[in-house]
C-alpha cells in the first residue's frame, strides 16, 4: 500500500512542525534567488565594462590566419632497420 514514503527510514522520522518548516523553506528559496541575482548583476557589470572599453581586446588567437598556399608534400626520410637511406 502506498503511503507517500519511498524510504523505510522516512517512516521513522517525526514530522516537522509546518509553522517552522515552511518559513525556513521560504527563506532558503529567497536566499538562493538573491544569490543568483547578485551573481547576475556581477556578470552584467563586467559585460558593461567590457562593452564600454575604448580599446577592444585583441589576442594573437583572434587574428585571422594568413591564407595558406599549399606546396608539394614533404617526404621525410625515415631510417628502417637494415635499409640505407
Amino acid at each position: 500500500m502506498w503511503n507517500g514514503c519511498t524510504f523505510p527510514t522516512m517512516r521513522q522520522l517525526p514530522r516537522e512542525n509546518p509553522l517552522v518548516f515552511y518559513p525556513r523553506r521560504v527563506w532558503e528559496v529567497v536566499e538562493t534567488h538573491a544569490k543568483l541575482a547578485a551573481f547576475y548583476l556581477f556578470l552584467h557589470r563586467i559585460r558593461r565594462r567590457v562593452e564600454r572599453d575604448a580599446s577592444p581586446y585583441t589576442d594573437s588567437a583572434l587574428v585571422p590566419a594568413e591564407p595558406h598556399t599549399p606546396s608539394a608534400p614533404r617526404r621525410e626520410k625515415t631510417a628502417i632497420a637494415g635499409v640505407a637511406a
